[in-house]
């Protein structure tokens, strides 16, 4: 294709597919923000506590819930149907309130920008300032603190995404951090060819108000040895992360050093 030239967006059978809608509060943000001289990447731009912003609209329950109805919003309309549910002691919402939970709609551009970004992995360990509108000339909305929860994707496509919900996030909440493997480079059994089976690839932590909420809680694996079973003591927290009474600390397990112990031996005598 010529430079600057639109490419069509097109299904299986080459039907035209809808350009998906940019939402509100990405107008807003480019109109505030606009600064010709900034060329910085989406992925590395920082925000307050590390939580990005994100939109939804309201969905009419009688117009806009159930199979058919939904499946025209995700093909017609590019939109992914959900609810914002669960207790927020800082705004006095209750779970168990019927009017807690909220049938909402969210472009699909953004919940794809997200998961290009973090993957579909660790999309749900993320906290976003989510903001309602009521509908497409709603000016001001109402901003929550959310995490993506029971993200449903198409059986065989499965980066099309049908369903995601959001659960209300407040201090005290855990979240689920991926863990990230550092120092491996300082392990004579990892950087010999072996190699960390995972038990578990998150922990549940607790983050302090106003500490920026981490993307990754690190895994030191200084002198890890062969057969070496990795637990919590060497997960490195920051300041104002804890983990949550959910992890049992005694019990807990990252995952253990495995590899060929010939391989190992070989490389020690060569060394």
């Amino acid at each position: 294709r010529k430079d600057g030239e639109k490419v069509q967006r097109t299904d299986m059978l080459g039907n035209p597919l809808p350009t998906p809608p940019i939402s509100r509060l990405e107008r807003q943000d480019a109109a505030a923000n606009a600064d010709p001289d900034d060329d910085t990447d989406e992925s590395i731009k920082k925000y307050p506590r590390n939580i990005r912003p994100m939109s939804c609209y309201t969905r009419n329950i009688e117009t806009e819930e159930g199979t058919k109805q939904c499946n025209r919003l995700r093909r017609e309309h590019m939109m992914i149907p959900g609810l914002i549910y669960g207790s927020d002691p800082t705004q006095s919402i209750l779970s168990i309130d019927p009017s807690s939970k909220i049938h909402i709609k969210t472009p699909s551009n953004l919940i794809q920008r997200e998961m290009d970004l973090y993957t579909y992995h660790n999309f749900p360990s993320r906290v976003y300032d989510l903001t309602l509108y009521e509908h497409e000339d709603d000016e001001e909305g109402i901003t929550q603190k959310v995490i993506p929860q029971d993200i449903q994707h198409h059986p065989v496509q499965h980066d099309k995404i049908y369903c995601c919900n959001y659960l209300r996030y407040h201090p005290g909440r855990p979240v689920q951090i991926p863990i990230l493997y550092t120092n491996e480079e300082e392990s004579p059994a990892l950087k010999r060819g072996g190699f960390i089976v995972p038990v578990t690839r998150y922990v549940s932590c607790i983050i302090e108000d106003s500490v920026a909420i981490p993307e990754f809680i690190e895994l030191d694996c200084t002198g890890a040895k062969l057969k070496e079973v990795m637990r919590i003591d060497r997960l490195v927290f920051p300041d104002g992360v804890k983990a949550s009474k959910r992890v049992n600390k005694e019990k807990y397990l990252v995952g253990s050093v495995f590899g060929r112990r010939s391989e190992l031996s070989e490389t020690e005598e060569e060394d």
